[in-house]
């Protein structure tokens, strides 16, 4: 994790996910990206991504966000970004998305 992705807001956030998720679940963070995430291989050509809010409030122009982004990233890019305001509705998003595989 990187200083702007808000330690102190998420690591509570990837606690409950990765203990609620199965172990392929894994934390991937990058210096380049606003937001920490945590991804889920599924496949050679698939990944399942889950961005974390590294705010409580959303500022565009600060890159700042306070939701979560769900979505599976395929070799060619046809994923669905689904926004979720809480974990819970993280947990149905990586649910949909799963059943959808």
């Amino acid at each position: 994790m990187y200083n702007h992705h808000n330690e102190k807001l998420i690591r509570p956030i990837i606690k409950k996910l990765l203990n609620n998720l199965d172990h392929k679940y894994k934390l991937d963070c990058s210096p380049n990206d606003s937001c920490a995430c945590i991804t889920k291989v599924v496949n050679t050509n698939d990944c399942i991504v889950i961005y974390l809010p590294n705010s409580t409030k959303t500022d565009f122009s600060n890159e700042e966000f306070s939701t979560f982004q769900v979505y599976l990233d395929d070799s060619n890019w046809q994923g669905e970004m689904i926004e979720c305001k809480t974990i819970e509705e993280t947990f149905e998003a990586i649910k949909q998305i799963e059943s959808s595989l």
